[in-house]
C-alpha cells in the first residue's frame, strides 16, 4: 500500500513575519519619537564642544560634536558626527543621574581626543584624533561648520605661518605642505563635500587663505559688536537698524549733491556707477597726531562688503599676519578699478578740516614710463594706521 500523503499546507508564515515586522518599526519608530529631547531642553553649564579633523592624505574632513543636554528631568548625551558641511549621524543617550550623563560626555571627549575634558583649557592635539575647536554662540541649527572665536582664528594664522615657512623650504616633495595643510584645516573648518581637501602648496593659495582669515577676523569683531550687551531702555524699543547703526559708534551723514568734494567724487572717469558719500567723523582725534604734516590725498581703498562695520568702527587696520608686495600696511590706489595709471596733471584740490587735500583726477591712462612695472596702477602704501582717517563711503553699483 502506498503511503498517505499529508495534504499541502498553506504557508501563511513569511506574512506573519512581514506584517509583524512593519508593526515593529511602527512601535520602535513611535518610541524613538517619544524619548527625543523636548525643544525646551538646554545645554547642562558649558558641556558642549566641537571637534574636528582634517588628514589630506586619508581623505578625511570631519566633525564631532558633543552635548550634554537637560531635558526635564533627566539628562541626555547627544552626539552628532559626518562630513564637514554636512547633517551626519547621530545617536543620544539617557540618564536620570547626572553624574552618570558627565560620565558618558567625558568619556567620549576623552575618546575623540586623548584629552581630559577637565584639562581643556591646556588642550594637546594628537595625531588621529580629534582637535577642539573654539566657537562664539551657535545657529539654530547647529551646523558643523559654526561662528569661530577670535582664538580660534589666532590659531588659523599660526598654521598659515608655519606653511608659509615651509613653502619657501620645501624639502620632502610635499608631505610637510599636506601635513601642514592639513592641521590649517583642521582648525579652520572648510567644506570639500566628498572630494579630498586640497594641500595648500602655492603662494596663490596661500594668500587666498591669509585673505579669508582676515575678513573672518573682521566678520568676528562685526558679530562680537552684535552681540555686545545694550542697556536697557523701557520707554522705547530702537529700530533694529538704528540699534546696528549706534553699534558702529560712527557718524555718517549724506553729503549735499551740490558740494564740491560730491561732484569731485562722482566725475564719471572716477566713479562710472551710481554711488552715495558719506563723510565719516571716524578716528579724528587719532589722526590729529599728523596734523603738521602735508603731502595728502584722497584716496581709494576697496574693501568686502562683510567687514564694512568692522572698517567704521575701528577704522582701517594693519592686521598683525597681512601682507602684500611692499609689506604689512594698509594699501591705497588713486583709481577705483585696477585698469591703468592716471594723468596727475588733472589733480585738483580740496580743503578738508583747513588742510589742502590732493584728489587724483582724470581719466586713466597709459604711462609708457612704467610699462617695466609689476603694479597696474599708482598704489600708495602707509605703515602707521593713524596716518589714514576715513572721510567718505561710497557704495559702487557695477
Amino acid at each position: 500500500m502506498a503511503p498517505k500523503r499529508k495534504p499541502p499546507v498553506q504557508r501563511e508564515g513569511p506574512e506573519k513575519k512581514k506584517q509583524g515586522s512593519e508593526e515593529d518599526s511602527f512601535h520602535s519608530t513611535a518610541k524613538a519619537l517619544r524619548a527625543a529631547p523636548t525643544e525646551k531642553c538646554t545645554v547642562h553649564e558649558d558641556y558642549d564642544c566641537t571637534l574636528n579633523q582634517t588628514n589630506i592624505g586619508r581623505n578625511n574632513n570631519k566633525f564631532y560634536i558633543i552635548q550634554l543636554l537637560k531635558d526635564g528631568d533627566r539628562f541626555v548625551c547627544g552626539n552628532r558626527w559626518g562630513h564637514v558641511g554636512e547633517v551626519g549621524q547621530s545617536k543620544l543617550n539617557y540618564f536620570v543621574l547626572l553624574e552618570n550623563a558627565k560620565k558618558n560626555f567625558e568619556k567620549k571627549f576623552r575618546d575623540k581626543t586623548k584629552n581630559n575634558w577637565a584639562e581643556r583649557d591646556h588642550f594637546v592635539a594628537h595625531p588621529g584624533k580629534y582637535t577642539l575647536i573654539e566657537v562664539q554662540g551657535e545657529d539654530e541649527t547647529r551646523e558643523a561648520v559654526v561662528k569661530l572665536s577670535k582664538q580660534q582664528i589666532a590659531r588659523g594664522f599660526e598654521a598659515l605661518e608655519a606653511l608659509e615657512v615651509a613653502l619657501k623650504a620645501p624639502t620632502d616633495g610635499g608631505f610637510i605642505l599636506e601635513e601642514l595643510s592639513s592641521r590649517f584645516y583642521t582648525v579652520i573648518p572648510h567644506n570639500f563635500g566628498r572630494n579630498r581637501p586640497l594641500p595648500i602648496n602655492s603662494p596663490e593659495l596661500l594668500q587666498a587663505k591669509k585673505d579669508m582669515l582676515l575678513v573672518l577676523a573682521d566678520i568676528e569683531l562685526a558679530q562680537t559688536l552684535q552681540a555686545a550687551p545694550k542697556e536697557e531702555k523701557v520707554e522705547e524699543v530702537p529700530h533694529p537698524l538704528d540699534r546696528d547703526y549706534q553699534l558702529l559708534k560712527c557718524q555718517l551723514q549724506l553729503l549735499d549733491g551740490e558740494a564740491p568734494e560730491y561732484k569731485v567724487g562722482r566725475a564719471p572717469q572716477r566713479s562710472p556707477a551710481d554711488s552715495g558719500l558719506c563723510p565719516s567723523a571716524l578716528q579724528g582725534d587719532r589722526f590729529q597726531a599728523h596734523s603738521t604734516l602735508g603731502n595728502r590725498r584722497l584716496l581709494w581703498h576697496g574693501t568686502n562688503v562683510a567687514v564694512v562695520a568692522a572698517i567704521l568702527t575701528s577704522g582701517l587696520r594693519i592686521m598683525p599676519h597681512s601682507g602684500g608686495r611692499l609689506g604689512k600696511g594698509i594699501y591705497f590706489t588713486s583709481e577705483n578699478s585696477k585698469s591703468a595709471g592716471y594723468d596727475p596733471t588733472q589733480d585738483t584740490k580740496l580743503e578738508l578740516d583747513g588742510q589742502q587735500v590732493v584728489v587724483p583726477q582724470g581719466r586713466p591712462m597709459f604711462c609708457p614710463e612704467f610699462r617695466c612695472s609689476s603694479f597696474s596702477q599708482s598704489e600708495y602704501l602707509i605703515y602707521q594706521e593713524s596716518q589714514c582717517c576715513l572721510r567718505y563711503l561710497l557704495e559702487l553699483r557695477l
